[in-house]
């Protein structure tokens, strides 16, 4: 903590009156006090690269023509005064102060001052972040290559969030920051930390009076992706619609017919999940002839949402079809897809075992049931440290479950739906998961000639995890379909 030169009292935060500790700051050179005001945006327990802090405080401070030297100059000061924490690294150094300085320098800045470093600091994160959010949003596809720097960035943008709140801030540029966290949300999706990604969608998208339409379309679009995502199909379609709404708005006689086109293939999606499988015939329907016109050469996403929809349909070799339509849009093949080891491909093996399952190849489908669980471990595995893929993993273990319910292997089920429960624990966004495996792992110990009461012990610890799943679309049912609509089954 701060040395002993810097008295602690008691500020109250203007808009509650709860009281936050802060510290008494000694006079400072103007230039040490420029390089603590700049780290005062940035999150205390994250460190941040020194290129970084200095691009901050050049945009901060235009005026000053900081040199070098008088950065780390100012560093060292700041080292000296126990003012701030820094590392060494082979090439560079990163630097952060503490919330308690960072609370006293926020709580005496001017609104003025205040909402200037705010957007400052937003425009420097936001040049720091790769910027293919568009793109992935547009096509579900998940941009596993840029996680390592947006999880550098990713706790900057969560604190700014939360100094926005604590001195309301409201000067803000909201198209810079709503785009800011919109790509931090895209992160987070592909992260599977769902909950954390619909946050920070809604914030972006509470200012959507001042933003652009398309970039408010785009944000209601990630917001359904995600509400798939969590198995809440209802809401999800409202979030589509809104975004198809405002695309109209904007472009009312001559309408961008590929984003609308993609739109249709979300809400066929949505429509499949309430088993609505008519409904979402009619919106591929609609979409795809609008497909071929404007988005021939990106047809791969279209034909495998069409092989979801005609599985769910009773139609496996229609679904093989598009499959084979999806891949050839890739300019890849079934063989390549089946000997290939991609983790981005572990989708399309998943679905072709599901494929190969309801057309009686039950050997074949659990070879890539497995496979697929390879596929996306090796996702986690290849992000140091960070967890990614859980969500996805345990789909891959449910479909090797059921399979193995349905061909009255009982003991081996157990032990597919038990990872399940393992993978799940701790994990929020996987309530669903969890529960719908409990509720099956009772249906498998029954079975397997368990008691009534270790059955029941089961039930009841698949209804506790279904109170935990937040935002639950239906009333809640003790059926094995009741449970089965916990956890979203075009999650691929």
């Amino acid at each position: 903590m701060p040395s002993n030169d810097m008295r602690p009292h008691i500020a109250r935060e203007a808009d509650n009156g709860a009281a936050v500790a802060t510290w008494e700051i000694p006079e400072l050179p103007l230039s040490v006090m420029r390089t603590l005001t700049t780290l005062a945006f940035f999150h205390p327990d994250s460190e941040v690269l020194e290129s970084l802090v200095m691009d901050a405080e050049s945009a901060l401070f235009p005026s000053e023509n900081m040199e070098m030297f008088e950065f780390f100059k100012s560093v060292d000061h700041l080292d000296g005064l126990s003012l701030a924490k820094i590392s060494y690294h082979r090439y560079s150094m990163s630097l952060s102060t503490y919330q308690a300085v960072q609370d006293s320098l926020l709580y005496k800045l001017p609104g003025a001052s205040l909402s200037h470093g705010f957007n400052t600091t937003v425009k420097i994160l936001s040049s720091s972040f790769p910027n293919i959010w568009q793109d992935m949003i547009s096509y579900n596809c998940r941009g596993y290559s840029s996680w390592e720097s947006c999880s550098v960035v990713l706790p900057h943008i969560n604190y700014l969030t939360e100094i926005k709140e604590r001195h309301n801030i409201t000067s803000v540029d909201a198209a810079t920051w709503a785009e800011l966290l919109f790509r931090a949300a895209t992160h987070l999706w592909e992260a599977e930390q769902l909950h954390s990604a619909m946050r920070l969608v809604l914030l972006g998208t509470e200012t959507s009076l001042d933003l652009p339409v398309m970039l408010a379309a785009q944000g209601h679009r990630l917001l359904g992706h995600i509400l798939l995502d969590l198995a809440r199909p209802r809401d999800a379609v409202l979030s589509y619609t809104n975004a198809l709404h405002l695309v109209l708005e904007l472009h009312p006689t001559d309408p961008p017919c590929g984003v609308i086109a993609q739109i249709l293939d979300s809400i066929a999606l949505c429509l499949l999940e309430v088993g609505d499988v008519a409904g979402a015939f009619q919106a591929l329907q609609w979409a795809m002839p609008i497909h071929r016109t404007h988005n021939s050469d990106r047809m791969a996403h279209p034909h495998f949402v069409r092989a979801m929809v005609y599985l769910r349909s009773g139609n496996p070799s229609r679904a093989l079809e598009e499959l084979s339509d999806s891949w050839a849009s890739r300019g890849t093949t079934q063989e390549e897809i089946e000997a290939g080891s991609d983790p981005e491909r572990s989708s399309d093996v998943l679905l072709l075992a599901k494929i190969y399952w309801a057309q009686g190849k039950s050997e074949e489908a659990e070879a890539l049931a497995r496979k697929s669980i390879c596929m996306r471990k090796a996702i986690a595995l290849s992000t140091r440290g960070e967890v990614r893929g859980r969500m996805r993993v345990a789909e891959s273990n449910f479909m090797l479950g059921l399979m193995h319910i349905e061909e009255g292997k009982m003991s081996s089920a157990e032990g597919f739906l038990q990872r399940v429960v393992k993978e799940s624990r701790g994990y929020s966004d996987m309530g669903g998961h969890m529960a719908r495996s409990l509720w099956l792992l009772a249906n498998v110990a029954s079975c397997n000639g368990s008691t009534e009461k270790e059955v029941e012990t089961l039930r009841k610890r698949a209804r506790v995890e279904r109170s935990r799943t937040r935002g639950r679309e239906w009333e809640d049912e003790d059926t094995d379909e009741g449970f089965m609509r916990l956890a979203s089954q075009v999650l691929l």
